[in-house]
C-alpha cells in the first residue's frame, strides 16, 4: 500500500510552500492537496492527515517532525 499524505490549500495555517515543501520531499507518497474537514483546527494550527491520521502541531516544522515520526513507526 502507497502511503498517503492529506493536506488542505484553504486552510489558513497552510501555506502554499509548505505544500509545495511536501510534493519535494515525499514524492514516494501519494499527496491529496483538497479540503480535509478539520476547519476549526486549520484556523489556528497546522496538519496533514497521513494515512487517514490527522497530525497537528504547533508549526508546520513540528507537524513535519511527527510525520517523520510515524513514517518510522
Amino acid at each position: 500500500m502507497i502511503n498517503q499524505i492529506q493536506v488542505c490549500n484553504k486552510c489558513k495555517s497552510i501555506k502554499k510552500e509548505d505544500i509545495e515543501f511536501l510534493k519535494a520531499n515525499y514524492s514516494d507518497c501519494q499527496i491529496l492537496i483538497g479540503c480535509c474537514n478539520l476547519c476549526g483546527i486549520g484556523r489556528t494550527k497546522p496538519f496533514v492527515i497521513y494515512n487517514h491520521i490527522p497530525i497537528i502541531a504547533d508549526t508546520f516544522q513540528e507537524v513535519i517532525k511527527q510525520l517523520e515520526d510515524k513514517r518510522k513507526s
